[in-house]
């Protein structure tokens, strides 16, 4: 009888555990920055998307997150967006690095194999996987320094965020 029971609980913990899915949901206001680039109002912290094409100024949506992407939908509209990540603003690097980056879109910059972005002053050189050279002070502001010596304005790093 203790063996039945015993194989019962083993059974219910097999067929249980693993359909645990962490999932959470987010109101926000967010005003769109750049091309599938939106801002969380009142908070240093951006939401990259994919092909959403909703114009917004402190409009409302609703983040439905999965762990480290999701959809975000409008409220007003009800319209749809992949959320391809969360992002906030990191001070944890200061100094310099060399890191390959590609333009992801105006101002943004992508770290090659890394979840970071470096967000940029009036920045709009195409970079195709380039090697390139950063400076950062402590509060996270500093210097992108391309192959060909020229250079931007870095106003900080962002790291994506598990939600």
């Amino acid at each position: 009888m203790k063996k039945l029971k015993l194989l019962y609980i083993l059974l219910f913990v097999l067929v249980c555990l693993p359909h645990t899915v962490c999932a959470e949901n987010y109101d926000v206001y967010v005003t769109k920055k750049e091309s599938n680039v939106y801002k969380v109002d009142n908070d240093d912290v951006i939401i990259l998307t994919r092909f959403c094409y909703v114009n917004a100024y402190s409009g409302k949506g609703l983040l439905k997150s999965t762990g480290y992407s999701g959809e975000i939908v409008f409220t007003d509209s009800q319209e749809k967006c992949f959320v391809k990540g969360v992002y906030g603003r990191s001070n944890l690097f200061h100094g310099n690095y060399e890191v390959q980056i590609n333009r992801e879109t105006d101002d943004w910059y992508a770290i090659v194999g890394k979840d970071n972005y470096i967000k940029t002053s009036k920045c709009l050189k195409m970079i195709p996987n380039q090697l390139s050279t950063i400076t950062l002070n402590a509060d996270g502001w500093g210097n992108l320094i391309f192959g060909d010596g020229k250079g931007c304005i870095v106003e900080g790093i962002y790291t994506q965020l598990l939600l």
